[in-house]
């Protein structure tokens, strides 16, 4: 399903490239299989080697939001496509999104202050030196694409060797992954964007950032956090209405309860808690080590990359979708990854990593997983940044996410799995699910 267009996309990296004034030498894909993988790639990434440098005469940031090589050119770039029959992502303005969520990090990160031994993190953002909102392949006007052109960052995945680091080597990373993350958070939001939890868009005539859609959700601007919840929750619940196992979760008054609260208590819910309305950041929406390239033989990060799901909203939400893989965020229980209802949950939420049970148990995998946690909190921590433990509400946060992750449960709704099980089986499993439901209500009502 993929390669199917595989040699239009060459051809239009191709054509980016001449329009451009550049000629490859070589043209690779990145992180790409042309065997038939069962899903479909958010993204087609290509690594340009080029016949020679490109500068500024050939890229002079004459685009929003763009920035131009450095005075000696670059020989290396990359040209990323935007797949627009990625599932689950709304394309309204997915590019400039993207665009507007790197300028504002790269910009924050270029101004921080990191740490003297971390001085090679300032360009660890990738500079984005061209886009298009969307191109059709010459002479294929059937097939389009959004795109960048990026600046190449080496190094491999995080993810592949972290966890056969030394814990010296582990304290280190995460160190300078907090130097990333802290970026990330305190990127200053543009002023154009008002108070709204948003996506982003560019406004190409005077090339400020404007209030957009969000990648992974349609609608929106929203006016508030509960706004932005309904929304988030009506995503899931139009899932379920198009699933005839679940029904839209109509039988037994549960859709008539999480309608209910969701109208009438999820504000009260929220401003009880504490959360604090008015409290947004840049979230980066993906921030796990897959996303950290890293040069094994320097033990350096050298590249944050994937801001494909970035958005503006409460800073709380990121540690409900990222970081789940070093133990700083909440996960759902079948993404293998910080469940929510787990010790080590509960430690990240108090920020308290004395727990006796774990820490002189006999199960070593989990206490290598705690001291990552414990690891990565203290660097937050010593950076000032926040933390759950330190967002008011955040458990309750953590609630809502849990009562989102079951309204649409992927393994009732996807033939690939059901056609698999039998009729007491799809009843049984039905059974669960709402039941589920109705304990992630419960817990908020």
């Amino acid at each position: 399903m993929n390669h199917q267009t595989y040699h239009e996309r060459l051809q239009l990296v191709q054509d980016i490239l001449q329009r451009h004034g550049l000629k490859s030498t070589s043209v690779t894909p990145i992180d790409y299989s042309e065997a038939d993988v069962p899903y479909i790639y958010n993204n087609f990434l290509y690594k340009v080697s080029l016949a020679s440098p490109a500068t500024a005469a050939q890229l002079p940031a004459t685009q929003p939001l763009t920035t131009s090589p450095p005075g000696d050119g670059i020989s290396t770039l990359v040209v990323r496509l935007s797949n627009p029959k990625a599932r689950g992502l709304n394309q309204t303005n997915r590019t400039e999104n993207e665009v507007s969520a790197i300028w504002l990090a790269r910009q924050s990160l270029l101004s921080q202050n990191v740490s003297s031994e971390n001085h090679h993190l300032a360009d660890a953002i990738p500079a984005v030196y061209a886009w298009s909102a969307f191109e059709t392949v010459p002479d294929r006007p059937d097939i389009g694409f959004g795109w960048l052109v990026m600046d190449f960052k080496p190094g491999v995945a995080l993810n592949e060797h972290f966890s056969a680091l030394s814990p010296a080597d582990k304290t280190d990373i995460l160190g300078q992954f907090a130097d990333l993350f802290a970026a990330v958070q305190r990127a200053p939001i543009p002023a154009s964007l008002g108070t709204l939890h948003c996506g982003m868009a560019i406004d190409n005539a005077t090339g400020d950032i404007v209030p957009g859609q969000m990648s992974i959700l349609e609608g929106g601007p929203w006016n508030g956090l509960v706004e932005l919840w309904r929304a988030r929750f009506r995503e899931e619940l139009g899932g379920a209405d198009g699933s005839e196992i679940i029904g839209g979760w109509r039988a037994n008054g549960v859709r008539d309860a999480v309608e209910g609260f969701m109208s009438s208590g999820l504000g009260k819910f929220l401003v009880d808690a504490g959360v604090d309305m008015n409290a947004r950041s840049l979230i980066h929406g993906d921030f796990t080590t897959w996303n950290a390239l890293f040069d094994p033989e320097t033990k350096k990060i050298t590249g944050l990359v994937d801001f494909d799901f970035s958005y503006i909203s409460h800073p709380g939400l990121e540690f409900l979708i990222s970081l789940g893989d070093i133990g700083g965020g909440f996960q759902p229980p079948h993404s293998g990854m910080t469940p929510f209802s787990s010790s080590l949950a509960k430690a990240i939420l108090t920020g308290n990593f004395d727990n006796s049970e774990v820490t002189n148990g006999e199960d070593e995998e989990a206490k290598k997983k705690w001291e990552v946690a414990r690891t990565w909190d203290e660097a937050l921590k010593a950076r000032g940044v926040l933390r759950p433990s330190s967002i008011a509400g955040m458990e309750a946060l953590v609630k809502l996410r849990k009562l989102e992750s079951v309204l649409a449960p992927f393994r009732l709704m996807h033939p690939h799995f059901t056609k698999k099980m039998t009729a007491d089986e799809i009843v049984e499993a039905r059974k669960k699910a709402e039941d589920a439901v109705k304990a992630a209500l419960a817990d908020l009502v």
